[in-house]
């Protein structure tokens, strides 16, 4: 009875993972072709950074015109203790640069404060910059 209980758990996480991955993958694809179609309308080079992690992020200091040298704050998040201190620095930046996104996009920065909104208000977000006008 035991092995039937222990199959069951390894099966029902094998399957959480495969819906996570799927979830995963069309939160990447979505966001990095917003990203890439921000880049085209912002006339912003290597559209296609969009697609490659951490290139990406480069990209949005690109299309917001922002110092890449605010990228060290994105890598103090990599270093064991520092980045709990790091965090919510990161999420000011974040919201500074989506500001400055914003701003190329010809729409008011005061949009990018939806990022307190987990997932959605940077789906939205995204979304909202690549297709409106």
């Amino acid at each position: 009875m035991a092995n039937t209980a222990l199959m069951g758990i390894i099966f029902g996480s094998i399957v959480l993972l495969f819906i996570g991955f799927i979830f995963f993958l069309i939160f990447y694809i979505y966001g990095a072709f917003t990203l890439m179609t921000i880049a085209k309308k912002t006339k912003t080079e290597h559209a296609w950074f969009a697609w490659v992690p951490f290139l990406n992020i480069y990209l949005i200091t690109k299309i917001g015109k922002v110092s890449p040298w605010t990228l060290l704050v994105f890598l103090i998040m990599f270093v064991p203790y520092l980045n709990i201190l790091a965090s919510p620095i990161m999420l000011g930046m974040m919201i500074y640069w989506f500001w400055k996104m914003c701003d190329a996009r010809g729409k008011p920065g005061v949009l990018s404060l939806v990022l307190f909104v987990p997932i959605l208000g940077i789906l939205f977000l995204l979304g909202y910059l690549a297709w409106s006008e």
